[in-house]
């Protein structure tokens, strides 16, 4: 990447953008997945990933999923994708949009392909974007655990 260019949201751009300001960003400090889930009496949300977890726990969740910005950005994609009643009553536009979201994602993260690519079914059909989305987010769960559990067995 070269000096003039930067990181944004699952690729590299000349331009510097300014972050997308989330409605309900989580609460735990540079996060950038959306804080949906409210704690009881709390103001702010938090993420599926900082939320149950120990406040302790919080730098270290928020560095994996900074590390895996790239899938952040596209479960943050699909979701808005599959909130607007434009895209997600739209058959050919969640395909076009579905192809482009893994050609975003798919130079990103070398090594990961078999993890990461749209796969299929247990009965053989292509796998949907909404659940190739839940895979992403299932996958970047796993790595939040992972990094937790190392932590707290060192």
């Amino acid at each position: 990447m070269s000096q003039s260019q930067t990181y944004r949201g699952g690729r590299v751009t000349d331009e510097p953008t300014e972050p997308q300001r989330m409605r309900y960003p989580c609460m735990a400090r540079q996060c950038m997945m959306p804080g949906s889930i409210f704690p009881a009496g709390a103001k702010e949300g938090v993420c599926a990933w900082h939320y149950g977890t120990n406040a302790s726990d919080w730098p270290r969740i928020t560095q994996i999923l900074l590390d895996w910005g790239c899938v952040a950005y596209e479960i943050n994609e699909a979701r808005r994708v599959f909130t607007d009643p434009e895209t997600r009553c739209a058959p050919k536009v969640l395909d076009q949009l579905y192809k482009t979201a893994w050609e975003r994602l798919q130079p990103l993260v070398p090594g990961w392909e078999d993890a990461l690519a749209p796969g299929k079914t247990k009965a053989g059909f292509a796998e949907s974007y909404g659940d190739w989305a839940r895979r992403l987010e299932k996958f970047l769960g796993t790595q939040v655990h992972a990094s937790i559990s190392a932590r707290r067995a060192a």
